[in-house]
């Protein structure tokens, strides 16, 4: 039979004043489209959390996402708590037990700034599984665990990520991962500098085994991220919460999916709900197909014209996977890096030709040209890294063999191939 997977993230329920709930006729909407898809399609096998359950990590914030999962278990078909599971996210970390403890403090300093290819593993060892008061390390999570153990997956000092392996899809077994990319977040968090760690992604092969991995933070908030990628690259769908607008990607031909769940309730001090920032939610579907896996996904995108859940404008979008992702179906060569290796300083500026690379007749750009070519890259690789892709693929300026490129060459790579094919009005357009 097909797996009928409800992915949520973002939730960041307030407790609310007396009589001001802002998030109430979102839940209650929310239930009522459950309702109704599944009067439609079918039950559902299972509900996927992506963290950032509660606003601030506050006990009453949990039990109001609590009550309301529990509303929309029961119009799900038949499942029960047992079939729900969760990771944290950074809105599930208590800043207050952060700020106060210093032990805290000195561990998040340390994972900042250890060397991401190496010294993530060895100082999670050290401070987390051979520490015996490792314990306190996790009280910033205290609150988020009260809620996880509800579903019998928190995450603890000797086990920081967890796995399932009670679903299954058409004779395969599904084993789900849950992630914990949080545990150096903290009142500084941005871009790269969140640390994971291999112990947590190295998902076991198996055969007719369909991996399912979820963590909250995508790769480009993520500092080790390349060197847990090539784990990561075994499952078949990997699921993120964090950035509050939807997307999927599949970057290689059979490998595996990547989905961002957008927010089920966007922070409105931060996007309100303005475009692509709106309540949004997924429903996937995972079935067999010959010896590869289907993946559908039907996105539900809050309309504020007719203020429900609707069908996402983009529409539902389908990929086959391979049985083993991480290994393409037909071995290709790795692509020839057109940039120049022997050089030891990377252009920081990829729109602007080089020195003496002008054709005839052509002229320099001016200092203004070369400030705005200079911004343009920049906004460019500010996008969200699904985002980028999608552009260089409408752009027609990459392969899928160019996607097995590091993100240090690639993204210049990209950007390189608009300057020479004189595309840079259309970036600007797509952007």
């Amino acid at each position: 039979m097909p797996l009928r997977l409800l992915h949520l993230s973002d939730i960041h329920f307030h407790v609310s004043s007396p009589g001001w709930d802002e998030d109430r006729d979102l839940r209650e909407e929310l239930v009522r489209d459950v309702q109704a898809l599944v009067a439609e399609h079918g039950a559902l096998d299972a509900i996927l959390v992506g963290g950032d359950i509660a606003f601030s990590a506050q006990a009453a914030e949990y039990a109001v996402a609590l009550a309301w999962i529990d509303a929309i278990l029961a119009v799900s078909g038949g499942i029960g708590r047992s079939q729900v599971w969760t990771v944290p996210g950074n809105h599930d970390v208590d800043r207050s037990v952060v700020k106060s403890s210093k032990d805290v403090q000195d561990f998040r300093a340390e994972m900042a700034s250890c060397d991401p290819m190496g010294g993530v593993d060895s100082t999670f060892r050290r401070r987390i599984a051979d520490d015996p008061t490792a314990d306190g390390l996790m009280m910033p999570l205290a609150e988020y665990n009260r809620f996880a153990e509800n579903f019998v997956c928190t995450t603890q000092p000797s086990s920081l990520a967890w796995q399932d392996n009670s679903l299954s899809v058409d004779g395969y077994t599904v084993r789900l991962t849950g992630i914990n990319s949080v545990m150096n977040s903290g009142p500084g968090d941005a871009l790269h500098t969140l640390v994971v760690g291999t112990q947590q992604c190295r998902l076991p092969r198996s055969d007719d085994t369909v991996q399912i991995a979820m963590l909250h933070h995508p790769p480009h908030w993520i500092r080790d991220w390349d060197v847990i990628e090539p784990y990561l690259n075994r499952a078949h769908v990997v699921l993120f919460g964090h950035e509050h607008a939807f997307e999927a990607e599949q970057l290689t031909a059979g490998g595996t999916v990547r989905v961002s769940a957008g927010a089920v309730a966007p922070e409105r001090e931060e996007h309100g709900e303005v475009e692509p920032f709106v309540p949004t939610f997924n429903v996937l579907t995972l079935s067999k197909a010959g010896d590869q896996l289907l993946v559908e996904i039907h996105p539900r995108y809050w309309s504020k014209i007719r203020t429900r859940f609707d069908e996402h404008p983009g529409g539902a979008r389908e990929y086959v996977v391979d049985r083993d992702p991480a290994l393409p179906a037909v071995a290709a060569p790795l692509p020839v890096v057109e940039l120049d290796e022997s050089a030891e300083v990377s252009s920081a500026s990829p729109l602007i030709a080089p020195v003496g690379e002008l054709r005839t007749g052509e002229q320099d750009e001016s200092p203004e040209a070369r400030r705005s070519l200079r911004a343009i890259g920049v906004d460019f690789l500010a996008l969200p890294i699904f985002r980028r892709l999608d552009i260089a693929r409408a752009l027609d300026v990459i392969t899928g063999e160019d996607t097995r490129l590091p993100p240090r060459k690639l993204y210049p790579l990209i950007l390189q191939r608009v300057r020479e094919r004189g595309l840079i009005d259309d970036l600007v357009v797509e952007m």
